[in-house]
């Protein structure tokens, strides 16, 4: 692969994953809110509603957030174990910092949203 296809690779690659990776965050934030505050659309949930969206939406959209975020990273480790050139190479590195970022940030973040979020559905449930 020439130096200017793999940096061509790592762009687009990084603009394309990290705008699926936007889009997914603004998704499941979204299902969030509408899982504490109770009204999906303006329209007002069940609560029952509310946990399947937790669960079955939620919870479904953090992990592929955070999958797609480990997959992009280590791409591009494996992209800069097979590349000689050593700027190249650090450039891949640094996409793959930037790329894993995310899932990081989301695994612990987001998982802990995601309890706070279930812990508020019991306590309604509960009343």
């Amino acid at each position: 692969m020439s130096n200017l296809n793999a940096i061509g690779l790592i762009l687009v690659t990084l603009l394309a994953g990290g705008a699926l990776i936007i889009y997914l965050a603004r998704t499941a934030n979204k299902r969030l809110d509408a899982v504490l505050t109770g009204v999906v659309d303006g329209i007002p949930a069940s609560l029952k509603h509310r946990q399947l969206m937790l669960y079955n939406m939620y919870f479904q959209y953090l992990g592929g957030i955070i999958a797609l975020s480990i997959i992009i990273a280590l791409g591009f480790v494996q992209m800069a174990d097979n590349v000689s050139d050593p700027g190249i190479k650090n450039l891949a590195y640094a996409a793959a910092v930037l790329a894993g970022f995310p899932g990081f940030n989301w695994l612990i973040l987001g998982t802990s949203a995601g309890f706070y979020s279930a812990r508020v559905l019991r306590r309604a449930e509960a009343d």
